[in-house]
């Protein structure tokens, strides 16, 4: 829920401080999500899908706060 609330604040007050906050604790989900997928022992085929989605929702909220915080910089830099 951090992670969301960092973007959802950096987003509507063009900052990006709480956007490289919010990339940064997307890491450590990234991360647990490629736990569960490689990692387990035992996996069903839900775990799967489910770990898979989450990736790809993690993954482009990634790619778009990397796309806003840029486009952030480039509006107040000049």
């Amino acid at each position: 829920m951090m992670r969301l609330f960092l973007a959802s604040k950096g987003n509507k007050a063009e900052q990006i401080n709480p956007l490289a906050m919010s990339l940064g604790l997307a890491v450590p989900v990234i991360l647990l999500y490629a736990f569960s997928l490689a990692l387990q022992t035992y996996v069903l085929r839900l775990d799967v899908i489910m770990a898979v989605i989450g990736l790809v929702f993690v993954g482009l909220e990634g790619l778009l706060s990397v796309g806003t915080a840029v486009s952030f910089y480039h509006a107040f830099r000049g």
